[in-house]
């Protein structure tokens, strides 16, 4: 009976057969704000940005777009918060910058890959996933050392359910991953201590060491 581009909220239809409705536009919006700078600066680039890590000097952020301005194919991104225009890096989810800046590691679900991506002149390398549901995974400060978080897929608890996300070590050549952490514990983004020898995290919500090696 109608028809529109966005989507559409029924509120109320009246006896006479009138109809209220709102047209909704959804959005995500990211914002960044340097030292020095008097005002936000808008970064985001299409309709639904996730900014998912920092550069240490503050001057690069790490997203990606997962809706309407993609095809719904999640695409990473690289953009400086200066405001220049980004940099496409290719598909993935959840990208986290190398502590030297010259790469970028981003998770494909769809072909169970972790994609390393560089930045600027060089073809990206992809490692399997291989037994592991890999849900983020980032480069360590060593720059070859890979950090996977995520569930082994083949492994149930009680009740069948799947196993607890726990942390693995494996590199760049995909060498088969190691366990860092035991089941349980909880990470959204890899913290290590200044020497660079121990992983922070949370087990069972308290803040605990993991030596790497």
């Amino acid at each position: 009976v109608y028809k529109n581009t966005t989507e559409l909220e029924l509120h109320d239809v009246a006896p006479d057969g009138r109809v209220l409705v709102a047209a909704v536009e959804r959005t995500s919006r990211a914002f960044c704000r340097r030292a020095g700078d008097m005002a936000d600066r808008e970064l985001a680039w299409l309709d639904w940005p996730i900014v998912n890590d920092l550069s240490a000097d503050g001057k690069w952020i790490a997203f990606f777009e997962s809706e309407l301005g993609v095809g719904f194919k999640p695409v990473v991104y690289l953009r400086e918060t200066n405001g220049a225009l980004p940099m496409k890096l290719g598909e993935g989810l959840w990208p986290r910058l190398s502590a030297d800046g010259r790469f970028v590691v981003a998770v494909r679900y769809d072909t169970r890959e972790i994609v390393v991506y560089a930045v600027g002149a060089g073809p990206a390398r992809r490692i399997p996933f291989g037994e592991i549901d890999v849900f983020s995974a980032g480069l360590l400060p060593d720059g070859v050392s890979l950090l996977l978080v995520g569930t082994e897929r083949e492994k149930r608890g009680k009740g069948g359910t799947r196993s607890a996300q726990r942390m693995w070590l494996t590199d760049l050549t995909g060498a088969k991953p190691r366990p860092l952490t035991p089941e349980g514990v909880s990470l959204q983004m890899p913290v290590f201590t200044p020497d660079g020898l121990y992983l922070v995290a949370r087990l069972r919500g308290k803040p605990t060491l993991y030596p790497l090696a």
